[in-house]
């Protein structure tokens, strides 16, 4: 799985008086802290209107967009990629654990095993007796994860700033 490199510039290792904690793990709490506003900010954005280009998505079949999403799919499953009931998209976003430690965090998500797992092979058409055959599925774990530099931009800036809140509430205390 793609990781996110946050870019963040570290001072050598001291006691922080006022927090009462060592550096690193002020720097562990920020990395946990902007896995979650990931998860919850960032993350929600591949399910959204008008990502197609904005995350770079494989080009669906032209069966699965004129059929299958137009007559499957289950409100904004009509019109929108990664979306046709939404069962991944509330998998993904409810079934979610966020560790970390001060050098990375990880956020473990549940999805259906279709989303990773996607159907290739050939099976026989009931109605028309004619085998079909599905060659390739987009790598929809890929598509999910993938990060533009606006995205890039918005976790530093947010891992940054709390960051900088956190030392300033130090400096204050000391």
């Amino acid at each position: 799985m793609p990781g996110i490199i946050l870019d963040l510039q570290t001072r050598p290792r001291r006691r922080l008086v006022g927090l009462q904690q060592t550096y690193s793990k002020l720097i562990a709490e920020i990395v946990r802290n902007t896995a979650e506003h990931w998860h919850r900010e960032i993350f929600p954005r591949h399910f959204g209107a008008r990502n197609r280009s904005k995350y770079n998505f494989a080009p669906r079949s032209r069966l699965y967009t004129e059929k299958i999403k137009r007559f499957a799919g289950v409100g904004e499953g009509k019109f929108r990629d990664l979306v046709l009931s939404g069962a991944s998209q509330r998998a993904l976003r409810n079934l979610v654990q966020i560790t970390g430690t001060s050098k990375r965090a990880v956020v473990r998500m549940s999805a259906p095993s279709y989303f990773d797992r996607p159907f290739v092979g050939s099976w026989i058409d009931p109605k028309s007796g004619r085998r079909k055959t599905v060659t390739r599925q987009p790598d929809k774990p890929a598509e999910v994860l993938r990060i533009d530099p606006e995205d890039a931009a918005d976790i530093r800036r947010f891992a940054a700033d709390r960051l900088q809140n956190a030392l300033e509430l130090n400096d204050r205390l000391t």
